[in-house]
């Protein structure tokens, strides 16, 4: 049986994820393909469990690759604090990474002027939210 546009492998441990007796854990190494696959089967308990593992490995350098995946997937948890996290990026550091053109306009351009701004104390922010 083939499923079209997915890994065997990936889809192999996707499934073992919703029987309770099979020992997975999602990882950072696994995250990527497991939110994707939680989002289009709408596996909100598996989807929870990605959002809270991207939560807890953000970092400076995958903050806008987890902006991404928090814009794709409505992940609004995790769309915050990798924002924050993006506020520590240099403007030459937003412009080079391979994820701000997948991101929106607003919230790239919001990020791009905080980061310039980022020496100053009057700081300026957008309302962005994730639509569902």
């Amino acid at each position: 049986m083939v499923i079209e546009g997915h890994n065997y492998n990936e889809m192999c441990q996707f499934i073992s994820f919703l029987y309770p007796s099979c020992n997975q854990t999602i990882t950072e190494s696994n995250v990527r393909y497991m939110v994707k696959l939680a989002y289009e089967y709408g596996v909100k308990f598996i989807l929870k469990l990605c959002q809270s593992t991207l939560l807890n490995t953000l970092r400076k350098d995958n903050c806008l690759e987890y902006m991404f995946l928090a814009q794709t997937y409505h992940l609004t948890e995790l769309l915050e604090k990798a924002k924050q996290q993006c506020f520590k990026l240099s403007y030459e550091d937003i412009e080079s990474n391979p994820f701000t053109n997948d991101l929106d306009l607003f919230l790239i351009e919001d990020i791009k002027r905080m980061s310039k701004l980022k020496s100053n104390k009057s700081y300026v922010f957008l309302n962005y939210t994730v639509e569902h």
